[in-house]
């Protein structure tokens, strides 16, 4: 939904001949056509690059099973027994998931690419390893 609603902006503003904001970190969008011609649009260089060495790792078999956009739920929704206050729930977004073969079996890793660490993104690694969940930043 995030994705979908920031390219509706990106549409919007093209549409209205203004020129499209800059990432707050300057990371460049790119790219990646997959061999049945879908694209995929990486929010950084940094982001399509560990994509390609997961993919390489993926036809060595070394890795399987990659997803991109995986979100975890830390935190449900809830309404506040006192006040009648409605929070909406806080998830996490991890840029990948795979499977790696290591040591004989296969080990789950969640990975996100970071050129910049938000204290929103901290907290929220704080929260995962918690869970059990360990964030591998590349």
């Amino acid at each position: 939904a995030r994705k979908a609603r920031k390219r509706l902006a990106e549409l919007t503003q093209a549409a209205e001949g203004r020129k499209p904001k800059d990432n707050k970190y300057h990371a460049k969008p790119t790219d990646r056509t997959l061999p049945d011609g879908t694209v995929i649009k990486f929010d950084s260089k940094r982001e399509a690059a560990y994509y390609d060495q997961l993919k390489a790792l993926e036809m060595a078999g070394v890795v399987k099973d990659i997803r991109l956009q995986v979100q975890f739920l830390l935190k449900p929704a809830y309404t506040d027994g006192r006040t009648g206050e409605r929070f909406r729930a806080i998830n996490y977004l991890a840029d990948f998931t795979y499977w790696q073969m290591e040591d004989g079996e296969w080990k789950f890793h969640i990975a996100d690419s970071k050129g910049h660490i938000t204290k929103e993104y901290a907290l929220k690694k704080k929260i995962m390893a918690d869970m059990g969940h360990y964030i591998e930043e590349v």
